[in-house]
């Protein structure tokens, strides 16, 4: 008895006790003194391109492109184009000098989904890309069905010694579509 007893009491102590220091971990004051390199986020200049005409992904994702290698691998593993006979859009030049690629696919949906990179940021160890994902917004009529959405994104390397080893993450934002000016008619 007096074993469950002396259980009972130190469960219930570590549980006040995590508890109570979860709790008063919000109010906690942050130390004083200057931010270092690791948590200042600066803003990497991004250039959006269409995706070149008759081609598609059918995969929602984001590719990450760091050389002109990649670069070549990745439009050589997409499929063939999307309608025979129609001629297929250029591809954009990236200097991987200088710059980095993302690729980013919403996959086969209809009008009003759209997805693009928003925001890019470096902290001094990694690259934080930011895509928002549109999703139809319900009081705008459809008139008609696109099937794909995707966008380039040619955003500005940081200023490291060596970007290929730079970790590069994406988060996504659902957005929903702005309300078109003109009434909705009947589609």
């Amino acid at each position: 008895m007096k074993s469950k007893v002396l259980l009972i009491s130190v469960s219930a102590v570590l549980i006040a006790t995590t508890t109570v220091s979860a709790a008063l971990l919000p109010f906690l004051p942050v130390a004083p003194g200057p931010v270092t390199e690791a948590t200042t986020w600066q803003d990497l200049p991004i250039v959006r391109v269409v995706f070149p005409d008759n081609l598609d992904i059918d995969v929602e994702a984001v590719y990450v492109i760091k050389n002109a290698e990649q670069w070549q691998a990745f439009w050589q593993s997409v499929p063939d184009v999307t309608v025979e006979g129609t001629a297929t859009g250029e591809l954009p030049y990236v200097d991987f000098e200088h710059n980095f690629a993302v690729i980013a696919s919403y996959a086969w949906h209809e009008e009003g989904y759209a997805i693009d990179v928003t925001d890019a940021k470096f902290n001094g160890d990694q690259v934080f890309v930011q895509v928002d994902r549109q999703e139809p917004n319900p009081e705008n009529c459809r008139p008609y069905f696109d099937p794909f959405y995707g966008g380039i994104a040619i955003i500005a390397q940081p200023d490291v010694e060596d970007f290929a080893s730079t970790p590069v993450g994406a988060s996504y934002q659902q957005v929903l579509e702005e309300e078109w000016d003109v009434p909705s008619r009947n589609c």
